[in-house]
């Protein structure tokens, strides 16, 4: 029966699993499956965190050169719409102001 970890408050992990049910931080190991070995070198556990560490730093540049463009689209986006709103107001205004001076209210006497 394999050896699993238990920690109150932070889950159970179960027997095939690695860590803890909960995202924590902390990586709870339990003992190894058929085949592994338990302990790796130091310039092997050194060369995976050095990979892991590569791949993280990839995509967070990724998504950052994704969320740059999402939010350059979306400013463009927001300054062609102002513009044309400007132009619809200012065309109404326009049209507003010649439809009163064509017909100018007149005011009635009070009494």
């Amino acid at each position: 029966m394999d050896k699993v970890a238990h920690f109150p408050g932070l889950g159970y992990a179960g027997a095939d699993s690695r860590y803890c049910g909960v995202a924590t931080r902390r990586t709870i190991l339990t003992a190894p499956a058929e085949g592994e070995t338990m302990a790796k070198s130091a310039k092997e556990e050194a060369q995976a965190r050095a990979e892991a560490s590569f791949k993280r730093k990839e995509l967070q540049a990724r998504d950052g050169k994704l969320a740059l463009t999402e939010y350059e689209t979306s400013v463009r986006a927001t300054r062609e719409k102002t513009a044309r709103l400007k132009e619809l107001r200012e065309a109404k205004e326009a049209a507003d102001r010649e439809a009163a001076a064509k017909n100018p209210v007149v005011k009635g006497k009070k009494k």
